[in-house]
């Protein structure tokens, strides 16, 4: 039996990051494996806990999945929230602080001790890192080259760690410049070592790293995965409709997302309107409304303005649809079971924040057509594999056309129509987005 660790570069015990690592963790444990995951928590400054204990967290993880930390990282002369976030100003964002690096190195060298440490101490076979590479705290990146290094080493192992990047500099707000400019010369670049496999999310990533690091070796694509089961009501979630106040009958727009700018969500609120001449739909957004309050606001009056308040729900944060992700947190129903309820899902999102797109692809294993906009990535991630969608350009215009409401309009009222469009595409997606293509590489990685 061996042992899985995880360290997210994300500081949350919740997001999008944990989920896909819990799918790909399940596959370890099916095949033997302990599983272990350290939050992040020491890592990601902005989420503000640095050095905080974990408490409830494991309860919102399946009960197989144990979380880890690395002992000492509070005592590292130096490394602290303030550090990590002037490293990120000044070296990473601004291409100065050279002051800085020297600091940067000695602790880098010493954390890379506590890791290999505390990997010790678990008796790790297999690590899986996961946003390593964007660069919010380059010195634990650093830290962690050193320790796959060492760790690798002295028990003569192969590839034993799977580092995959889910954000990277190039899609991550690029105009905003927080991690930079091409070619990223603050960031750790991907080395090619015998100990590491790494995976891009789709071709475009790949493309784009390889343009950036053109002599990487050991790159595989590894789509995002998901569960290829049609949602349906019952028992469990029934009352989902009469709990949200939304009636039995009216055709139901799902939209999973948080609730900030850059989502989009006014769009969703445009496209209601636009469709309610032909029908009494209403719209069901399913995110935590106290993340942005001012946005939340902003959408409510927009709802008021354009005569569809009544018919907008904000519901507040549902469970993952991975069903045993995130139950402990208070959410009595999940986001597949908005699915079972929804008569589509909507994703008009910004065109340059998104690196793949899940709620689309949810929707299409949930046996639930979709609304998109075509954001930079999605022809990479689903438009190039051929699924069926009406989807708004934001090149040409920024909000819900006439003739995207018709086609929206159309899946709504037409029970034949959206069967026919929600089937074609949930074939696809068990081609492509199944998880047997994360079972292939899991077993590749075990047998090197």
């Amino acid at each position: 039996m061996g042992t899985m660790l995880g360290i997210s570069f994300d500081a949350t015990p919740i997001s999008g990051v944990v989920v896909e690592f819990v799918k790909l963790a399940r596959i370890f444990r099916e095949r033997g494996h302990e599983v272990h995951l350290d939050l992040g928590y020491d890592i990601k400054a902005d989420k503000e806990a640095f050095f905080r204990p974990y408490a409830r967290e494991a309860r919102l993880l399946p009960e197989w999945v144990h979380l880890a930390r690395v002992e000492g990282v509070d005592r590292l002369r130096g490394y602290d929230p303030g550090f990590a976030h002037d490293v990120l100003r000044d070296v990473v964002a601004n291409g100065d602080g050279a002051r800085l690096l020297a600091t940067v190195d000695a602790i880098a060298e010493r954390l890379s001790d506590l890791i290999v440490t505390a990997w010790e101490r678990l008796g790790v076979s297999v690590v899986v890192i996961e946003n390593g590479t964007l660069p919010e705290n380059i010195t634990y990146s650093r830290a962690l080259y050193r320790a796959i290094e060492a760790y690798g080493t002295r028990r003569s192992l192969g590839r034993f760690v799977l580092w995959r990047d889910h954000d990277l500099m190039w899609q991550s707000e690029p105009s905003a410049g927080k991690y930079g400019r091409f070619p990223y010369t603050a960031t750790p670049r991907l080395v090619n070592s015998p100990f590491i496999q790494y995976v891009a999310l789709h071709d475009e990533a790949l493309r784009r790293t390889l343009e950036w690091v053109p002599d990487l070796r050991n790159i595989d694509v590894l789509p995002n995965t998901f569960t290829h089961e049609p949602a349906e009501v019952g028992p469990h979630n029934a009352s989902f409709r009469r709990d949200h106040g939304i009636p039995e009958a009216v055709p139901l727009i799902a939209r999973c997302t948080r609730v900030i700018p850059q989502k989009r969500i006014d769009r969703d609120i445009h496209l209601l309107a636009s469709v309610a001449e032909s029908t009494d739909a209403f719209l069901f957004v399913a995110g935590d409304a106290g993340e942005a309050p001012g946005e939340h606001a902003r959408l409510e009056a927009l709802a008021r303005e354009l005569g569809v308040a009544d018919r907008v729900v904000f519901g507040g944060w549902l469970a993952p649809s991975d069903s045993d992700v995130g139950r402990a947190a208070g959410c009595r129903y999940s986001v597949r079971d908005l699915l079972a309820h929804a008569s589509i899902s909507s994703f008009l999102t910004a065109r340059d924040y998104e690196s793949y797109g899940n709620p689309i692809g949810e929707a299409i294993a949930a046996r639930v057509p979709y609304v998109a906009t075509r954001y930079e990535l999605y022809d990479t991630v689903y438009g190039s594999k051929g699924f069926r969608a009406p989807l708004l350009d934001p090149a040409v215009s920024d909000l819900p056309t006439d003739a995207l409401a018709a086609e929206v309009a159309e899946l709504l009222t037409d029970p034949a129509k959206r069967a026919e469009v929600a089937g074609f595409n949930h074939a696809l997606g068990r081609r492509h987005l199944s998880h047997d293509h994360a079972e292939r590489l899991v077993d590749r990685l075990l047998a090197a």
